[in-house]
Protein backbone atom coordinates (compact mmCIF):
# COMPACT_ATOMS: atom_id res chain seq x y z
CA UNK A 1 0.00 0.00 0.00
CA UNK A 2 1.03 3.61 -0.50
CA UNK A 3 2.32 5.20 2.67
CA UNK A 4 4.00 8.36 3.88
CA UNK A 5 5.14 6.96 7.23
CA UNK A 6 8.78 6.64 6.14
CA UNK A 7 9.13 10.09 4.59
CA UNK A 8 11.84 12.29 6.10
CA UNK A 9 12.98 15.08 3.79
CA UNK A 10 15.39 16.49 6.35
CA UNK A 11 17.11 13.11 6.30
CA UNK A 12 17.11 13.33 2.48
CA UNK A 13 18.97 16.67 2.64
CA UNK A 14 21.63 15.11 4.83
CA UNK A 15 21.85 12.12 2.49
CA UNK A 16 22.31 14.44 -0.51
CA UNK A 17 25.13 16.27 1.30
CA UNK A 18 26.83 12.99 2.20
CA UNK A 19 26.52 11.77 -1.41
CA UNK A 20 27.99 15.03 -2.72
CA UNK A 21 30.93 14.76 -0.32
CA UNK A 22 31.58 11.19 -1.44
CA UNK A 23 31.54 12.27 -5.06
CA UNK A 24 34.07 15.03 -4.43
CA UNK A 25 36.35 12.60 -2.58
CA UNK A 26 35.98 9.90 -5.23
CA UNK A 27 34.48 7.46 -2.73
CA UNK A 28 31.97 4.80 -3.72
CA UNK A 29 31.28 2.61 -6.68
CA UNK A 30 32.71 3.80 -9.99
CA UNK A 31 30.01 5.40 -12.14
CA UNK A 32 27.46 5.53 -9.32
CA UNK A 33 24.98 8.36 -9.92
CA UNK A 34 23.78 10.93 -7.37
CA UNK A 35 20.29 9.44 -7.02
CA UNK A 36 21.67 5.98 -6.25
CA UNK A 37 24.31 7.31 -3.87
CA UNK A 38 21.83 9.58 -2.05
CA UNK A 39 19.31 6.81 -1.47
CA UNK A 40 22.05 4.58 -0.15
CA UNK A 41 22.82 7.23 2.49
CA UNK A 42 19.10 7.77 3.16
CA UNK A 43 18.42 4.11 3.95
CA UNK A 44 21.74 3.59 5.77
CA UNK A 45 23.71 6.66 6.89
CA UNK A 46 26.60 4.57 8.27
CA UNK A 47 29.01 3.97 5.37
CA UNK A 48 30.51 0.97 7.17
CA UNK A 49 27.44 -0.92 5.92
CA UNK A 50 27.79 0.24 2.29
CA UNK A 51 29.14 -1.98 -0.49
CA UNK A 52 29.54 -5.07 1.66
CA UNK A 53 30.93 -8.27 0.14
CA UNK A 54 28.55 -11.16 0.76
CA UNK A 55 28.05 -14.58 -0.83
CA UNK A 56 30.37 -13.84 -3.73
CA UNK A 57 28.76 -10.50 -4.59
CA UNK A 58 28.60 -6.94 -3.22
CA UNK A 59 25.47 -5.59 -1.54
CA UNK A 60 24.67 -1.87 -1.74
CA UNK A 61 23.80 -2.03 1.96
CA UNK A 62 24.08 -4.88 4.46
CA UNK A 63 23.20 -4.22 8.07
CA UNK A 64 21.36 -5.92 10.94
CA UNK A 65 18.06 -5.71 9.03
CA UNK A 66 19.42 -7.54 6.00
CA UNK A 67 20.40 -6.40 2.52
CA UNK A 68 19.14 -3.32 0.65
CA UNK A 69 19.68 -2.91 -3.09
CA UNK A 70 19.01 0.47 -4.71
CA UNK A 71 17.95 -0.29 -8.27
CA UNK A 72 17.06 2.58 -10.59
CA UNK A 73 16.59 0.34 -13.66
CA UNK A 74 17.49 -3.02 -15.23
CA UNK A 75 16.13 -5.44 -12.63
CA UNK A 76 17.50 -8.33 -14.68
CA UNK A 77 20.92 -7.38 -13.30
CA UNK A 78 19.63 -8.28 -9.84
CA UNK A 79 18.97 -11.92 -10.67
CA UNK A 80 22.48 -13.23 -9.80
CA UNK A 81 22.41 -11.28 -6.53
CA UNK A 82 18.96 -12.54 -5.58
CA UNK A 83 20.03 -16.11 -6.26
CA UNK A 84 22.93 -15.66 -3.85
CA UNK A 85 21.38 -13.39 -1.22
CA UNK A 86 17.86 -14.71 -0.63
CA UNK A 87 18.85 -18.13 0.77
CA UNK A 88 20.99 -16.32 3.36
CA UNK A 89 19.31 -12.99 4.13
CA UNK A 90 16.25 -10.77 3.91
CA UNK A 91 16.50 -8.49 0.88
CA UNK A 92 14.84 -5.14 0.19
CA UNK A 93 14.86 -3.64 -3.30
CA UNK A 94 14.33 0.12 -3.51
CA UNK A 95 13.03 1.34 -6.86
CA UNK A 96 12.74 5.15 -7.23
CA UNK A 97 10.14 6.70 -9.55
CA UNK A 98 10.43 10.42 -10.35
CA UNK A 99 6.92 11.87 -10.14
CA UNK A 100 7.90 15.44 -11.00
CA UNK A 101 11.09 16.18 -12.91
CA UNK A 102 12.80 19.55 -13.46
CA UNK A 103 15.18 19.51 -16.42
CA UNK A 104 18.28 21.69 -16.35
CA UNK A 105 20.35 21.87 -19.53
CA UNK A 106 23.99 22.91 -19.62
CA UNK A 107 25.56 24.09 -22.88
CA UNK A 108 28.47 21.73 -23.49
CA UNK A 109 30.43 24.41 -25.35
CA UNK A 110 29.95 27.48 -23.14
CA UNK A 111 29.10 25.88 -19.80
CA UNK A 112 26.05 28.15 -19.63
CA UNK A 113 23.00 26.82 -17.81
CA UNK A 114 19.78 27.19 -19.76
CA UNK A 115 16.50 28.08 -17.99
CA UNK A 116 15.09 25.04 -16.16
CA UNK A 117 11.76 23.57 -17.24
CA UNK A 118 9.31 21.04 -15.89
CA UNK A 119 9.11 17.74 -17.74
CA UNK A 120 5.58 16.96 -18.94
CA UNK A 121 6.06 13.28 -18.12
CA UNK A 122 4.94 12.18 -14.68
CA UNK A 123 6.27 8.99 -13.18
CA UNK A 124 3.59 6.49 -12.16
CA UNK A 125 3.44 3.20 -10.36
CA UNK A 126 2.97 1.21 -13.57
CA UNK A 127 6.57 2.19 -14.43
CA UNK A 128 7.63 -0.42 -11.88
CA UNK A 129 5.72 -3.25 -13.53
CA UNK A 130 8.07 -3.80 -16.45
CA UNK A 131 11.08 -3.97 -14.11
CA UNK A 132 9.39 -6.25 -11.59
CA UNK A 133 8.42 -8.66 -14.37
CA UNK A 134 12.15 -9.32 -14.89
CA UNK A 135 12.37 -10.91 -11.43
CA UNK A 136 8.97 -12.64 -11.66
CA UNK A 137 10.44 -15.97 -10.54
CA UNK A 138 11.31 -14.45 -7.14
CA UNK A 139 7.86 -12.93 -6.46
CA UNK A 140 6.36 -13.20 -3.95
CA UNK A 141 8.93 -14.27 -1.40
CA UNK A 142 8.62 -13.72 2.38
CA UNK A 143 12.29 -12.72 2.47
CA UNK A 144 12.01 -10.20 -0.38
CA UNK A 145 10.45 -6.75 -0.01
CA UNK A 146 10.03 -4.13 -2.74
CA UNK A 147 9.90 -0.43 -1.87
CA UNK A 148 8.69 1.78 -4.71
CA UNK A 149 9.79 5.27 -3.79
CA UNK A 150 8.10 8.31 -5.33
CA UNK A 151 10.15 11.48 -5.42
CA UNK A 152 10.80 14.75 -7.23
CA UNK A 153 14.18 15.32 -8.86
CA UNK A 154 16.27 17.66 -10.95
CA UNK A 155 17.74 16.10 -14.07
CA UNK A 156 20.98 17.54 -15.42
CA UNK A 157 21.45 17.28 -19.19
CA UNK A 158 24.27 18.35 -21.46
CA UNK A 159 23.02 20.20 -24.56
CA UNK A 160 24.91 20.36 -27.84
CA UNK A 161 24.34 20.60 -31.58
CA UNK A 162 21.87 23.02 -33.13
CA UNK A 163 21.80 26.62 -31.96
CA UNK A 164 18.02 26.35 -31.63
CA UNK A 165 17.64 25.49 -27.96
CA UNK A 166 14.55 23.37 -28.48
CA UNK A 167 16.37 21.21 -31.04
CA UNK A 168 19.60 20.64 -29.19
CA UNK A 169 20.74 17.11 -28.69
CA UNK A 170 20.81 16.36 -25.03
CA UNK A 171 22.19 13.58 -22.89
CA UNK A 172 21.28 12.92 -19.26
CA UNK A 173 24.28 13.04 -17.01
CA UNK A 174 22.72 12.93 -13.54
CA UNK A 175 19.56 13.06 -11.44
CA UNK A 176 19.47 14.81 -8.08
CA UNK A 177 16.53 14.04 -5.75
CA UNK A 178 14.88 17.15 -4.29
CA UNK A 179 12.03 15.74 -2.18
CA UNK A 180 10.48 12.43 -1.24
CA UNK A 181 6.74 12.03 -1.73
CA UNK A 182 5.63 8.56 -0.61
CA UNK A 183 6.39 4.85 -0.62
CA UNK A 184 4.61 1.75 -1.82
CA UNK A 185 5.69 -1.44 -0.08
CA UNK A 186 5.20 -4.79 -1.82
CA UNK A 187 5.79 -8.06 -0.03
CA UNK A 188 2.72 -10.30 0.00
CA UNK A 189 1.08 -11.25 -3.30
CA UNK A 190 -2.01 -9.16 -2.50
CA UNK A 191 0.13 -6.03 -2.23
CA UNK A 192 0.65 -6.16 -5.99
CA UNK A 193 -3.01 -5.25 -6.59
CA UNK A 194 -1.92 -1.63 -6.45
CA UNK A 195 0.01 -2.09 -9.71
CA UNK A 196 -3.22 -2.48 -11.70
CA UNK A 197 -4.26 1.03 -12.90
CA UNK A 198 -7.22 2.28 -10.87
CA UNK A 199 -8.82 3.69 -14.03
CA UNK A 200 -9.55 0.16 -15.27
CA UNK A 201 -12.77 -1.66 -14.49
CA UNK A 202 -13.06 -5.18 -13.12
CA UNK A 203 -12.47 -6.64 -16.61
CA UNK A 204 -10.42 -5.23 -19.48
CA UNK A 205 -8.42 -6.09 -22.57
CA UNK A 206 -4.67 -5.78 -23.02
CA UNK A 207 -5.29 -2.71 -25.23
CA UNK A 208 -7.17 -1.03 -22.38
CA UNK A 209 -4.39 -1.95 -19.95
CA UNK A 210 -1.86 -0.51 -22.39
CA UNK A 211 -3.68 2.83 -22.58
CA UNK A 212 -4.02 3.08 -18.79
CA UNK A 213 -0.52 1.93 -17.87
CA UNK A 214 1.55 3.45 -20.67
CA UNK A 215 3.29 0.09 -21.16
CA UNK A 216 3.87 -1.26 -24.66
CA UNK A 217 4.91 -4.42 -26.52
CA UNK A 218 7.17 -6.75 -24.51
CA UNK A 219 6.87 -4.63 -21.35
CA UNK A 220 3.09 -4.81 -21.60
CA UNK A 221 3.12 -8.57 -22.17
CA UNK A 222 5.57 -9.29 -19.36
CA UNK A 223 3.69 -7.06 -16.92
CA UNK A 224 0.41 -8.87 -17.57
CA UNK A 225 2.19 -12.22 -17.17
CA UNK A 226 3.51 -11.07 -13.79
CA UNK A 227 0.04 -10.07 -12.58
CA UNK A 228 -1.35 -13.41 -13.78
CA UNK A 229 1.39 -15.37 -12.02
CA UNK A 230 0.70 -13.48 -8.78
CA UNK A 231 -3.00 -14.29 -9.00
CA UNK A 232 -3.93 -10.59 -9.23
CA UNK A 233 -5.56 -11.21 -12.62
CA UNK A 234 -7.17 -14.10 -14.44
CA UNK A 235 -7.88 -14.23 -18.17
CA UNK A 236 -10.09 -16.01 -20.66
CA UNK A 237 -10.26 -16.05 -24.44
CA UNK A 238 -13.20 -14.17 -25.93
CA UNK A 239 -13.09 -14.44 -29.68
CA UNK A 240 -9.60 -13.53 -30.84
CA UNK A 241 -8.56 -11.64 -27.72
CA UNK A 242 -8.00 -12.23 -24.04
CA UNK A 243 -10.09 -10.49 -21.40
CA UNK A 244 -8.37 -9.94 -18.04
CA UNK A 245 -10.34 -9.87 -14.78
CA UNK A 246 -9.32 -8.66 -11.33
CA UNK A 247 -9.49 -11.44 -8.76
CA UNK A 248 -10.05 -8.95 -5.89
CA UNK A 249 -8.54 -11.44 -3.46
Amino acid sequence: MRSEMLIDNQKLILACEAAANESRLGIGELGEKTLHRTLKHYFEPDTDFHEVAFCGSVADIKNSNGIIEIQTRSFDRLIPKLNRFLPESNVTIVYPIVECKTICKVNVDSGESLPPRKSPRKGRISDALAELSKIRDFLPNPKLKIIILFLDATEIRMASGSTAVGRRRTSKIDQIPTSLKSFVILQDALDYNILVPSSLGDSFTSAEFERSSGLHKINLHNSLMLLLSLGILTREKQGRRYVYTRTNK
